[in-house]
């Protein structure tokens, strides 16, 4: 379960729109400046490259800073609520399996 900025419980869900095999991700093949729901509007993207520092700071018991880059002037910054977070790292290993997956010749 998730909560909502209201504070109510929604179910949560693991969804992503994978891309065709060899697809990179570009600004002429994603949305752009777009409100996805209630819960997330982007406006931007971001391709964060091996090597690039990434730090946390927990501002809240509930929400978590992730910074990439080097502060203060070289850095993009974005904030996660507690659940959020849990689902980003959950997905996040769900990725890297297959990533490594793929190195193998397993896909």
């Amino acid at each position: 379960m998730a909560l909502t900025s209201d504070g109510s419980s929604v179910p949560t869900r693991r969804t992503h729109t994978a891309r065709p095999a060899g697809t990179k991700f570009t600004p002429s093949n994603e949305r752009r400046g777009t409100m996805l729901g209630a819960d997330l509007i982007v406006n931007s993207y971001v391709i964060v490259k091996e090597g690039c520092p990434v730090a946390f700071c927990v501002d809240t018991p509930d929400q978590v800073q992730v910074i990439c880059g080097r502060l203060p002037s070289d850095a993009f910054e974005f904030v996660l609520q507690r659940e959020a977070l849990r689902a980003f790292v959950e997905l996040g290993l769900e990725a890297l399996a297959e990533m490594d997956g793929a190195l193998a010749g397993e896909c």
